[in-house]
């Protein structure tokens, strides 16, 4: 194993071993990386760690959002809080964002607000919604719907009179190159008693533990740092929050793209179809009521609902894909 000197956001170490070769198997970014594990906490990042500056231009070149429109983003946020939506987005593992837990009137950054969508949900529940996000290619669409969005990163220190009642972070503090540097400047962004809620990939779910190195939240490498329920409690602890809750979720979609992908072979610098949004027009000429579909669409309701059902099981036993962490500012 290589030694490799990147500092641990955990225990502070600066000793890394490089133990596995590693690539974008998503979107074909072309360089390869590696997995390499802190000698001392045993805490796992992506090496060479990408810098702030390096995230703008690769999610702007490679993630794909260059066709996206306000119209889509509208089309696709569900404002429905009855019982059944509730459950339903329990069961799908849908309840794994941290803007559905917002308050009325509350003052709320989600930092990395990807499409904006998640701020369109915040406005209707009657909260008041600010973003920040890495991504260009969005701001057509902040623009359009007159949302507030930073494009940078928080070290920019955005919107500086604002206090928050909430601050989100969805599926982004593995993006940070520092994330103890996050972790600091969103103390002091927190209102006095106010919330902080992250959601990020559990290093040791269930579904990485059968899929090894085809665990589809590896994500390199976009994904810098590679938590779990241990190491990101023992970070929050050592930047002075205190944790409220926390549990694991699995989104059962994230498991029928995890399937998929894993008996797919893709190679360095290739763009995976799996990855790839298909055209509407497309989808409505595939949903053709004959027969044969019926039969395939009933098979499918009942494969998803057994994943559903096995994802829940896992998360009761916190072996889910997905870590949700809410704390506040320990006094």
């Amino acid at each position: 194993m290589n030694l490799v000197r990147i500092k641990c956001p955990i225990c502070d170490n600066c000793d890394f071993n490089v133990f596995k070769e590693v690539f974008d198997d998503r979107y074909g970014e072309p360089n390869k990386y590696n997995l390499a594990r802190c000698t001392n906490c045993s805490h796992i990042s992506t090496y060479p760690r990408l810098q702030q500056q390096d995230l703008g231009p690769l999610y702007t070149k490679y993630y794909p959002r260059e066709n996206i429109n306000y119209k889509d983003v509208l089309s696709k946020v569900k404002f429905k809080k009855n019982f059944f939506t509730k459950f339903l987005n329990w069961f799908q593992g849908m309840n794994n964002l941290g803007q559905l837990y917002a308050k009325k009137n509350e003052h709320v950054l989600d930092i990395g607000c990807g499409d904006c969508s998640s701020l369109i949900y915040l406005k209707k529940l009657g909260a008041i919604p600010y973003g920040i996000e890495a991504d260009i290619n969005v701001k057509s669409i902040a623009e359009s719907l007159d949302l507030p969005v930073h494009f940078g990163s928080i070290d920019d220190k955005p919107f500086p009179k604002i206090f928050f009642d909430l601050i989100v972070m969805n599926q982004v503090l593995e993006h940070m190159p520092a994330p103890e540097k996050t972790l600091n400047l969103i103390k002091k962004r927190l209102k006095q008693k106010g919330r902080m809620i992250i959601v990020i990939p559990n290093k040791e779910s269930f579904w990485q533990k059968v899929t090894g190195y085809k665990w589809i939240n590896w994500h390199i490498p976009y994904h810098l740092h590679h938590f779990n329920r241990t190491n990101i409690e023992k970070m929050l602890c050592k930047y002075h929050f205190k944790i409220i809750k926390s549990k694991t979720i699995t989104p059962n979609v994230w498991t029928i793209l995890q399937i998929r992908h894993f008996f797919h072979n893709c190679k360095i610098g290739e763009i995976n179809n799996l990855w790839k949004k298909k055209e509407s027009k497309n989808l409505k000429k595939e949903f053709v009521p004959n027969k044969s579909k019926i039969f395939k669409l009933f098979i499918k309701i009942i494969l998803f609902s057994l994943i559903g059902i096995f994802n829940r099981i896992i998360d009761a036993f916190r072996m889910g894909d997905s870590l949700m962490i809410e704390v506040q500012i320990r006094n």
